[in-house]
């Protein structure tokens, strides 16, 4: 099957669907579901001049509507493929996919979107996911070379070789979870960030895009501010670490 783009496949599932009275009147319940006003539902359909019965719809007002409207394009998008049977759903989403976009019950994604990124500067040494500060470690100590590898080598498991050097290249000598709890990351954002921690072994993700918060099962909506909560005391997290 070639690949199809989810705004034209869309417009041709209408065009195919609108052969019949009630095909129209489907069309015009899933319009006004999608946010379309009344008074522009005439926009979408071509009416010959003295008759009240519609004989096709406009696919440039259609496709100029999704392009221009990304809520009515998702809301169209979500109401049609409801209305759909399994083998011209799993086309719609094929052409949903070959866009790099995920078409799912509820909602419409880019799975490549980055959510979360970690930022480190060698300059400041401050640790930052998105715009927030997390940590600056001291300059180098255990925690500041170590996350300074990891930092250049994420996405990929690390292991502490028996000369207790990370990689062959960074020592170790304090545990790596010690290292992760003095960088501030703890609960989710540790979960997130290093879903392997081990004695000899870490894994850092970075950086983070919305397929990976949905294939890991974490809160789509989160913020890093629901990762790294002010403590209580009111104590700011980016401190220098150990």
């Amino acid at each position: 099957m070639g690949k199809h783009n989810s705004i034209n496949e869309i417009a041709k599932i209408i065009q195919e669907r609108c052969n019949s009275r009630r095909g129209f009147d489907e069309l015009k319940l899933l319009l006004l579901d999608s946010g379309v006003p009344k008074d522009d539902l005439l926009d979408f359909f071509i009416t010959p001049e003295g008759e009240n019965f519609p004989i096709g719809i406009s696919s440039y007002a259609l496709k100029e509507r999704m392009v221009l409207d990304k809520n009515f394009f998702h809301r169209l998008a979500i109401s049609l493929c409801r209305l759909l049977d399994a083998k011209r759903r799993g086309i719609l989403r094929q052409a949903f996919k070959n866009d790099g976009l995920v078409l799912d019950k509820e909602e419409i994604f880019n799975k490549d979107e980055i959510v979360f990124t970690v930022y480190y500067s060698d300059i400041d040494r401050t640790i930052r996911v998105n715009k927030k500060n997390i940590a600056r470690p001291r300059l180098n100590n255990e925690n500041d070379n170590v996350f300074s590898y990891i930092y250049e080598n994420p996405n990929r498991s690390l292991k502490v070789d028996a000369d207790y050097k990370l990689d062959g290249k960074v020592e170790v000598l304090k545990s790596l979870d010690d290292v992760v709890k003095n960088l501030q990351f703890f609960g989710e954002a540790r979960r997130l960030f290093f879903p392997k921690v081990g004695d000899k072994e870490i894994e850092f993700r970075n950086p983070i895009t919305r397929g990976e918060l949905k294939d890991r099962g974490f809160d789509e909506k989160m913020t890093e501010d629901d990762l790294f909560p002010e403590k209580k005391s009111g104590t700011k997290r980016n401190k220098k670490s150990k």
